[in-house]
Protein backbone atom coordinates (compact mmCIF):
# COMPACT_ATOMS: atom_id res chain seq x y z
CA UNK A 1 0.00 0.00 0.00
CA UNK A 2 1.20 3.60 -1.28
CA UNK A 3 1.69 6.03 1.43
CA UNK A 4 0.35 9.57 0.84
CA UNK A 5 3.11 12.65 1.45
CA UNK A 6 3.03 13.49 5.31
CA UNK A 7 2.44 16.76 4.73
CA UNK A 8 -0.60 16.18 2.23
CA UNK A 9 -2.17 13.85 5.01
CA UNK A 10 -1.41 16.79 7.33
CA UNK A 11 -3.42 18.99 5.20
CA UNK A 12 -6.18 17.31 4.63
CA UNK A 13 -6.23 16.71 8.70
CA UNK A 14 -6.11 20.36 8.95
CA UNK A 15 -9.00 21.30 6.80
CA UNK A 16 -11.23 18.20 8.50
CA UNK A 17 -11.14 19.63 11.70
CA UNK A 18 -11.52 23.48 10.41
CA UNK A 19 -14.25 22.48 8.47
CA UNK A 20 -15.85 20.61 12.07
CA UNK A 21 -15.24 23.72 13.75
CA UNK A 22 -16.51 25.84 11.92
CA UNK A 23 -19.48 23.93 11.23
CA UNK A 24 -19.91 23.31 15.18
CA UNK A 25 -19.79 27.40 16.02
CA UNK A 26 -21.35 28.61 13.58
CA UNK A 27 -24.40 28.62 15.82
CA UNK A 28 -22.48 31.56 17.81
CA UNK A 29 -21.72 33.35 14.46
CA UNK A 30 -17.98 32.73 14.80
CA UNK A 31 -15.30 30.91 12.73
CA UNK A 32 -12.29 28.93 14.12
CA UNK A 33 -9.88 31.07 12.93
CA UNK A 34 -11.96 33.79 14.80
CA UNK A 35 -11.95 32.10 18.40
CA UNK A 36 -8.79 31.87 18.14
CA UNK A 37 -8.01 35.62 17.83
CA UNK A 38 -10.21 36.51 21.03
CA UNK A 39 -8.72 33.61 22.60
CA UNK A 40 -5.12 35.69 22.10
CA UNK A 41 -6.87 38.31 22.66
CA UNK A 42 -8.39 37.09 25.96
CA UNK A 43 -4.55 36.11 27.01
CA UNK A 44 -3.29 39.42 26.29
CA UNK A 45 -5.54 41.64 28.04
CA UNK A 46 -3.02 43.18 30.37
CA UNK A 47 -0.85 44.03 27.17
CA UNK A 48 -1.08 46.63 24.18
CA UNK A 49 -2.03 44.45 21.00
CA UNK A 50 -1.58 45.70 17.76
CA UNK A 51 -2.70 44.55 14.49
CA UNK A 52 1.01 43.56 13.58
CA UNK A 53 0.91 41.49 16.76
CA UNK A 54 -1.78 39.25 15.60
CA UNK A 55 -0.02 38.71 12.03
CA UNK A 56 3.33 37.84 13.87
CA UNK A 57 1.47 35.65 16.46
CA UNK A 58 -0.94 33.99 13.90
CA UNK A 59 1.89 33.87 10.67
CA UNK A 60 -0.71 35.84 8.04
CA UNK A 61 -1.15 38.77 6.33
CA UNK A 62 -1.99 42.56 7.05
CA UNK A 63 -5.09 42.07 4.75
CA UNK A 64 -5.90 38.74 6.04
CA UNK A 65 -5.95 40.15 9.69
CA UNK A 66 -7.88 43.50 8.66
CA UNK A 67 -11.00 41.73 7.60
CA UNK A 68 -11.02 39.23 10.13
CA UNK A 69 -10.43 41.72 12.43
CA UNK A 70 -13.43 43.97 10.84
CA UNK A 71 -15.50 41.13 11.30
CA UNK A 72 -14.78 40.99 15.34
CA UNK A 73 -15.19 44.60 15.35
CA UNK A 74 -18.60 44.59 13.20
CA UNK A 75 -20.40 41.87 16.02
CA UNK A 76 -18.96 43.78 18.77
CA UNK A 77 -16.58 41.29 20.03
CA UNK A 78 -13.61 43.34 20.34
CA UNK A 79 -12.80 47.61 19.84
CA UNK A 80 -10.06 49.33 18.30
CA UNK A 81 -8.69 52.20 20.81
CA UNK A 82 -6.30 54.74 20.54
CA UNK A 83 -3.24 53.36 22.97
CA UNK A 84 0.33 55.17 24.38
CA UNK A 85 0.55 55.84 20.60
CA UNK A 86 -1.97 57.87 18.84
CA UNK A 87 -0.83 56.19 15.26
CA UNK A 88 -1.73 52.97 16.44
CA UNK A 89 -5.02 51.10 17.73
CA UNK A 90 -4.99 48.94 20.70
CA UNK A 91 -7.13 45.80 19.84
CA UNK A 92 -9.44 44.85 22.95
CA UNK A 93 -11.59 41.96 23.52
CA UNK A 94 -15.48 42.97 25.01
CA UNK A 95 -17.14 42.01 27.54
CA UNK A 96 -19.22 40.52 24.77
CA UNK A 97 -15.85 38.79 22.99
CA UNK A 98 -15.25 36.96 26.64
CA UNK A 99 -18.87 35.54 27.23
CA UNK A 100 -18.70 34.36 23.73
CA UNK A 101 -15.37 32.57 24.23
CA UNK A 102 -17.21 30.63 27.39
CA UNK A 103 -19.70 28.95 24.47
CA UNK A 104 -16.67 28.85 22.18
CA UNK A 105 -14.31 26.92 24.34
CA UNK A 106 -17.16 24.31 25.27
CA UNK A 107 -17.15 23.69 21.98
CA UNK A 108 -13.86 23.03 21.05
CA UNK A 109 -13.22 21.13 23.95
CA UNK A 110 -16.26 18.84 23.01
CA UNK A 111 -14.25 18.50 19.38
CA UNK A 112 -10.75 18.02 21.16
CA UNK A 113 -12.97 15.18 22.92
CA UNK A 114 -14.53 13.70 19.38
CA UNK A 115 -10.99 14.31 17.83
CA UNK A 116 -9.07 11.98 20.36
CA UNK A 117 -11.82 9.45 21.06
CA UNK A 118 -10.59 6.32 20.44
CA UNK A 119 -7.08 7.26 21.68
CA UNK A 120 -5.91 5.83 25.14
CA UNK A 121 -3.85 8.16 27.65
CA UNK A 122 -0.61 6.64 26.62
CA UNK A 123 -1.47 7.79 22.55
CA UNK A 124 -2.61 11.00 23.51
CA UNK A 125 0.38 11.69 24.67
CA UNK A 126 2.46 10.19 22.04
CA UNK A 127 0.25 12.27 19.08
CA UNK A 128 0.98 15.34 21.38
CA UNK A 129 4.70 14.55 21.64
CA UNK A 130 5.06 13.88 17.58
CA UNK A 131 2.99 16.59 16.87
CA UNK A 132 5.74 19.02 18.38
CA UNK A 133 8.11 16.73 16.72
CA UNK A 134 7.26 18.04 13.84
CA UNK A 135 6.70 21.40 14.27
CA UNK A 136 10.28 22.12 15.96
CA UNK A 137 11.38 19.83 12.62
CA UNK A 138 9.28 22.29 9.96
CA UNK A 139 10.90 25.22 12.63
CA UNK A 140 14.03 24.46 11.83
CA UNK A 141 13.91 23.91 8.39
CA UNK A 142 11.72 27.03 7.63
CA UNK A 143 15.00 29.20 9.65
Amino acid sequence: MKKEPLGKSINILSKLIKKTIDNNLAKYNITMEQSRFLMFLEKNQNNAIYQKDLCDSFHTTKGSVSILLNNLENNNLIKREIGNDARLREIKITTEGLNLLVLVKNELDKNELKMINNFNEEETEMLYSLIKKLIDNIKEVSV
